[in-house]
């Protein structure tokens, strides 16, 4: 099976002090964190399909998805334009980790950015149940 990427959508998110409704059009990728390097790496099959069992068991924060196959070279890299903040007013690529880090930016946009899943009632919604963390690149 091909490398793929997971097409959904996405609601109930925070960054900064931001709460985020959606739904938002979202490519889901697997995060891969070095020492000097952040990425968003296409998923295997068992990957894909521990990704597409979490997204259907968390409907408040995910919606319809399917399946594509993913370009290698296509996936979402960070590099130093990311850490200068952004006009528009959301950011390009969002990171779901496992224990939050998100940072207090002063109200700034950044092109990547570290978000929280939410639930309906405004309390953090985790990423317990799955194995690795994600990067969501928005589609716009």
């Amino acid at each position: 099976m091909n490398p793929q990427y997971l097409r959904v959508q996405l609601f109930n998110i925070r960054f900064n002090s931001i709460i985020q409704k959606g739904p938002y059009n979202v490519i889901l990728y697997k995060l891969n964190e070095a020492e000097d390097s952040v990425e968003g790496t296409c998923l295997d099959h068992l990957e894909l399909t521990k990704l597409s069992n979490y997204v259907a068991s968390n409907k408040e924060n995910f919606g319809y998805s399917s399946y594509h196959n993913c370009d290698p070279e296509e996936s979402p890299e960070m590099n130093e334009y990311n850490f200068y903040p952004i006009d528009s007013g959301f950011p390009e690529f969002l990171t779901i980790r496992k224990a939050n880090k998100i940072k207090p930016s002063n109200g700034d946009i950044y092109r990547w950015m570290d978000v929280e899943l939410l639930k309906s009632n405004g309390s953090t919604n985790n990423l317990s149940s799955l194995p690795f963390e994600l990067v969501c690149k928005i589609e716009r």
